[in-house]
């Protein structure tokens, strides 16, 4: 009696979560979590930005190591778009 009782209370338990994760709407995250989406949408890291244009536009090699998710491409694509900015003739890439 016990067991029956409960494999009824999981079922109902089970159906009321699929019924609610499928009928929610998606909710959309306001903050860019991957990409670089240009300069309105990347924030701080001013002076980081313009170390690695100083170091790349004198021809020095720039490697980032931080933990992962901390913004590493990010900052590249940033200071990659300031350096097409100012001079369009350059090309930058990078390997990850």
């Amino acid at each position: 009696m016990l067991i029956s009782w409960y494999s009824q209370i999981n079922a109902v338990t089970l159906n009321s979560i699929k019924y609610v994760t499928q009928n929610m709407e998606r909710l959309n995250n306001p903050f860019v979590i991957y990409g670089y989406k240009g300069a309105d949408y990347f924030c701080d890291r001013q002076k980081e930005t313009e170390s690695i244009t100083r170091a790349l536009h004198n021809e020095r090699n720039v490697a980032l190591i931080s933990p992962r998710r901390i913004g590493k491409t990010g900052l590249i694509h940033h200071a990659f778009a300031q350096i097409a900015q100012t001079q369009p003739d350059i090309r930058c890439f990078y390997m990850g």
